[in-house]
């Protein structure tokens, strides 16, 4: 826009950041939660997985016990990973992360063992989670996009929100305090050294991102 702009006024267009806001007068988006996960109760997921085929419940299993994203379950090697938790009580997540930054989640409790054993047995022999015949582009577009709605049919607006239920039920472990969203009020020193450990096991590098998982900071 710039570039045209100084074109079409001959030098005189005066040039504004696209990340300034204030000079395009556009409000700042605040990313704050304000409703709790609908991903949060079992009982709804669990209602939703049983109109999946068993491809589709180790997605939504994965990103709800593991905290992953979409593409970070679909592209996962599960069988790997499964190996790896067993032998090290980690598992090193690495396909489909944003900016290709790979990081390691700590495994420890029986769901993120059943998570990863239910994953490796529906992916057998391939080396990902999604169907060998498919590419992600067109995965994302047929099997996912119908996870995706299955899930919307039960309540659940779509797999990141079962990312933010990992995250809500995370943050509850390591402070002892519900998340803000559900109304908790950890005292600030532990509030936030609870974010910073919940955006690391989410592929996060900035604690402020926590606040669309678990509402506002204090």
């Amino acid at each position: 826009m710039n570039s045209v702009l100084t074109l079409a006024t001959q030098g005189q267009w005066v040039p504004v950041s696209p990340t300034c806001q204030s000079e395009c007068g556009i409000t700042k988006r605040i990313h704050v939660r304000k409703t709790p996960p609908t991903g949060l109760n079992r009982e709804h997921l669990q209602r939703a997985s049983s109109a999946l085929d068993a491809r589709g419940q180790a997605i939504i299993c994965l990103a709800r016990e593991l905290g992953v994203r979409s593409k970070e379950a679909s592209l996962l090697d599960a069988v790997s990973a499964l190996n790896e938790a067993v032998k090290t009580g980690e598992v090193t997540i690495e396909r489909g992360t944003k900016g290709g930054r790979s990081r390691r989640f700590t495994v420890s409790s029986d769901r993120h063992l059943t998570a990863l054993q239910q994953a490796a047995d529906v992916q057998g022999s391939s080396r990902a989670v999604m169907p060998p015949e498919e590419d992600w582009k067109s995965w994302r577009e047929t099997g996912l996009r119908h996870i995706r709605e299955t899930l919307k049919k039960f309540g659940i607006r779509g797999i990141h929100e079962l990312r933010s239920a990992y995250a809500c039920e995370r943050y509850e472990q390591l402070t002892g305090f519900r998340a803000p969203v559900l109304g908790g009020n950890a005292p600030r020193d532990v509030d936030q050294r609870a974010r910073q450990q919940i955006s690391a096991e989410l592929g996060h590098s900035r604690i402020d991102i926590t606040n669309a998982y678990l509402g506002g900071q204090r």
